[in-house]
């Protein structure tokens, strides 16, 4: 959230920023997933059937309900602390809304979930995510904690 608190509350996505300068930002979870290959299908079913549609490569992935993001947190995050954070989407971003358990699934099954994935349909115990490319802003900004909040500065 350090580069949120520099901006005042906005933040752009990486796809945003890489057209800027092309290759060279991505996302902690672009750069560090163990599913690229997954994550190739899902971008090759979007390119070719859902171009309008934002890329996950780089996206910003948000929940719209307390519901969700609880799901989401168990699911995926129960060991590490997470926080939630009001944001809103910026006109003009692109999003979708997704269920994110499509992605659970088979590699036989990939470029099916993709496609049930970006057509938004859902399976039967939803997690929707929703994907971001463009600004968000975070109206709270100004409550973040400073980024080195537990690192002790000496004379």
């Amino acid at each position: 959230m350090h580069n949120t608190r520099l901006h005042m509350g906005h933040l752009y996505t990486g796809v945003l920023l890489s057209g800027i300068h092309p290759g060279m930002i991505v996302s902690p979870y672009t750069a560090f997933t163990s599913e690229r290959n997954k994550e190739d299908v899902w971008e090759s079913v979007r390119s070719r059937e859902f171009p309008s549609r934002p890329s996950r490569r780089d996206a910003l992935f948000l929940f719209d309900n307390e519901d969700d993001l609880r799901k989401a947190t168990s699911k995926w995050w129960s060991t590490q602390s997470r926080h939630a954070l009001r944001v809103h989407i910026v006109q003009g971003s692109l999003m979708h809304r997704a269920d994110s358990q499509l992605l659970d699934s088979d590699k036989d099954d990939y470029e099916e979930n993709a496609r049930r994935y970006w057509s938004g349909l859902q399976t039967d115990d939803p997690i929707f995510e929703v994907v971001v490319q463009g600004q968000v802003y975070f109206p709270d900004w100004d409550t973040f904690p400073p980024l080195f909040a537990n690192i002790s500065s000496s004379p």
